[in-house]
């Protein structure tokens, strides 16, 4: 794998200043590192095979989301009642999808078990990990870090979910990554990544993507390994952009403190992928 030169002392004083930036976060709680997720989510794959979702035709849709911030379940209901209505065949679920306490995983998880399991793909975001909440995330959900696929008639599709609630993947994580894609993506045809925190996106006083040289090693291996699309939250504003092959999405939060809540629909219909900036209330 290359060396990346990450800057650790200045991506602590950002991981600091992001969580001195949240209000009512409880800094001790945060402290499950992006290697220890990592182990304890390999550790969950080990015992749990990906799953595989079976569509019917080679055109399918999948519903996108990010940032519920759970708490209250409004937004939440409407949006899986959209994807069912739709016919969707997966629900992928970027992260912040709770505030972390133990109170509101417990209500977000209960609603998610009214809805078909098998076909729900939730990661982690910081506020997930926040208040102790990567014990809470893992005892109900299992890994952070894994992959699914999509079998159609004529093809198969991988999708990586990542774990960036630290800000970083952590050296374990990329090296996982950079190895999957190097020895597996030829067998698929389509592939997709899904991350909480996006990959083009740096401000001094918050983490609003990846560090730069994390993400220059990103989007290389991406351009490498011919990654299709990206799509990630966490920002709070829609974005899009594109670089070499692979298209960068960033999703409108799902939470109700949001004036104007939206999320993103993906439909593959053989060598094509149209996405979707799609707006809840309407």
């Amino acid at each position: 794998m290359e060396t990346m030169k990450l800057r650790i002392p200045i991506l602590t004083v950002f991981l600091a200043l992001l969580l001195l930036g949240c209000d009512k976060i409880d800094i001790t709680g945060f402290g499950v590192t992006v290697n220890t997720r990592f182990k304890d989510s390999i550790r969950w794959n080990e015992s749990h095979p990906p799953k595989v979702v079976t569509a019917g035709s080679d055109s399918y849709t999948i519903y996108c989301m990010g940032d519920s911030h759970v708490g209250t379940l409004g937004n939440l209901d409407l949006f899986l009642g959209k994807a069912s209505q739709a016919e969707a065949v997966a629900v992928a679920m970027v992260g912040d999808l709770t505030t972390g306490k133990g109170e509101d995983y417990e209500k977000f998880h209960r609603r998610l078990l009214q809805e078909t399991v098998n076909t729900l793909f939730p990661i982690a975001g910081n506020h997930d990990l926040y208040f102790g909440g990567w014990e809470e995330f893992y005892t109900r959900f299992g890994s952070s870090t894994f992959t699914f696929t999509i079998e159609t008639p004529e093809a198969t599709d991988i999708f990586i979910c990542l774990d960036s609630g630290s800000g970083t993947l952590g050296p374990k994580q990329l090296e996982w990554l950079e190895n999957l894609l190097k020895t597996t993506r030829t067998n698929y045809r389509h592939c997709i990544v899904l991350s909480h925190l996006h990959f083009f996106g740096f401000n001094p006083f918050s983490i609003e993507g990846f560090m730069p040289e994390e993400s220059d090693f990103l989007m290389k291996l991406f351009l490498e390994n011919d990654v299709d699309l990206t799509v990630s939250g966490h920002l709070h504003y829609k974005q899009e952009g594109t670089f070499g092959k692979t298209t960068y999405l960033v999703m409108e939060p799902l939470t109700e403190h949001y004036s104007d809540p939206g999320f993103l629909t993906l439909t593959i219909a053989g060598d094509q992928i149209d996405y979707s900036f799609e707006k809840l209330h309407q």
